[in-house]
């Protein structure tokens, strides 16, 4: 989890920085919100060490679409999300072995912002993700990796501004549990923590 710490020191100053402003700050922007907004993000997320060391640690990448109309008491959202953990790990007699982490996901849930007129907007978010994970170790011309799909629910939470009328960055903290694998006949999960930065276009 060391990489998801580190990445939320980095956040929690800003995040208390941000509800530091008076909760009644208007906007830049006093249009009616975008009922739809398209998001890029990238972050990190660890995952558990027992299971996946010494590659727990992965880059994530995520495109996600929400649907949230100003109207409505709650929106929707659905995407997909890509991590990737490498590493070299020198092998005593043996040499260099290259240790690779992948979990990829699809997934889809409820998706609820509040004070949608002011300068910091929280959010919250939660469902269902379906996941696919492999590990792979490569030694000279031997590879060995075995892999696993599963299930399990994901909880989210962020802050987010608007910088322009429909262009909007911001902060996302993620946990996925509940999931269950088995690689190379061991039991194990897919569960991680991942914070990341988003840019958001709404439309």
């Amino acid at each position: 989890m060391k990489l998801v710490g580190l990445l939320f020191l980095c956040v929690l100053p800003i995040a208390c920085a941000t509800t530091s402003v008076q909760t009644d700050a208007v906007a830049p922007q006093a249009a009616q919100p975008s009922p739809n907004t398209m998001r890029i993000q990238i972050g990190g997320r660890s995952l558990d060490e027992s299971d996946w060391s010494p590659v727990e640690d992965q880059v994530s990448f995520a495109f996600e679409f929400v649907r949230e109309p100003a109207e409505a008491p709650i929106g929707f959202e659905i995407g997909t999300q890509f991590g990737l953990g490498g590493k070299e790990v020198h092998v005593s007699g043996s040499g260099d072995v290259d240790v690779a982490s992948i979990v990829s996901e699809l997934y889809g849930g409820v998706h609820k912002t509040f004070f949608r007129d002011a300068l910091i907007e929280p959010y919250v978010g939660g469902g269902l993700t379906l996941l696919y994970a492999s590990f792979a170790t490569d030694f000279g011309n031997s590879t060995t990796s075995d892999s696993d799909t599963t299930a399990g629910l994901y909880l989210r939470g962020g802050l987010q501004t608007h910088v322009a009328a429909n262009l909007i960055i911001g902060i996302d903290l993620r946990a996925v549990f509940g999931t269950d694998i088995n690689l190379f006949g061991t039991s194990g999960d897919a569960d991680y923590g991942q914070a990341a930065v988003f840019l958001g276009v709404g439309f």
